[in-house]
Parts: structure tokens; C-alpha cells; sequence
């Protein structure tokens, strides 16, 4: 089983995506649940008129098909932009879990020579200045090359 978190700590997608996960499991399909069983806080506001129809009594009624469509539409969307992830997964995983804690990186020096990073250790005007020097050197090597292509 795929398990979601997001960023927010009480997402309502992650609810509706928890509760299709359990109906799923108990192979049962949404329409045997009743409208207002399946949490909706997640629908936003300029579609829930696309979302619910009125059934033969006059009630509101929700839409399961697109219901379910439009968690899907916004699990992609929200793991794409990172505010859904999951942690069984590689390229959606949470950008905090790739972080080091506090007491990990008591030890960066050890971890900055082991890595191979030894431009950490490096004052930061030092590199900045490095890398302005490379940056113009670039810039006139390109000025260069193109005002001798006009003089031909």
C-alpha cells in the first residue's frame, strides 16, 4: 500500500485519499457510500458545481466518478509541485528526508571531507569572487568569438 503525507499537517486531500484507500480495500466502490460520508473539504470552491448533481428528491447529490477523477487530478498536481509526497518513492519523496538533522551535521567537517566537498571549507567572498572572475573571462571569450564571426 502507497502511503501520502503532505506538507500541511491536516490536508483535506490526504483525508479523501485515505478514505478512497480504505473503501478500496474493503472493495467497495464510492457510490455505495453516501454523499456526505465522503470528505469533500478539498473541492475547491469554483467547481463544486460540477461536482454534485440533484437527484430525483431535490438533494444535492455528489458526482463519485468525478469525485474520484478530481483526487487524482489534484494528488498528481500536489505531488509534482512537492506539497504531497511519499516516502516509498524516489522521485516524490519529501525534501526534508534528503536533510540532515541537528546532530548529524554537528560533524560537517567530516562529512564535507568524505563527500568531497572541500569548496564548503572555503570562504564564501573567496568563491564568489572565483566564480565573478570565471563568469567575465566567459563573457569576453564570447564577445570575442562573435565579433570575429562579423569580421569575416
Amino acid at each position: 500500500m502507497v502511503y501520502f503525507a503532505a506538507t500541511l499537517i491536516d490536508d483535506p486531500l490526504i483525508d479523501a485519499i485515505n478514505f478512497m484507500k480504505e473503501a478500496f480495500i474493503k472493495n467497495k466502490s464510492l457510490s455505495q457510500y453516501q454523499s456526505d460520508e465522503l470528505p469533500s473539504q478539498f473541492i475547491p470552491d469554483g467547481i463544486t458545481n460540477y461536482m454534485y448533481k440533484q437527484d430525483n428528491k431535490g438533494k444535492k447529490v455528489l458526482i463519485v466518478d468525478r469525485y474520484e477523477f478530481l483526487v487524482y487530478r489534484l494528488l498528481r498536481n500536489g505531488l509534482e509541485a512537492g506539497d504531497i509526497f511519499c516516502l516509498d518513492s524516489a522521485r516524490f519523496r519529501s525534501f526534508e528526508d534528503d536533510l540532515l538533522d541537528d546532530r548529524q551535521w554537528q560533524q560537517k567537517e567530516k562529512l564535507i571531507a568524505e563527500a568531497g566537498l572541500t569548496i564548503l571549507n572555503k570562504p564564501i567572498l573567496n568563491h564568489l569572487v572565483e566564480l565573478e572572475n570565471k563568469l567575465e573571462n566567459r563573457i569576453i571569450d564570447v564577445n570575442q568569438r562573435i565579433a570575429s564571426h562579423f569580421r569575416m
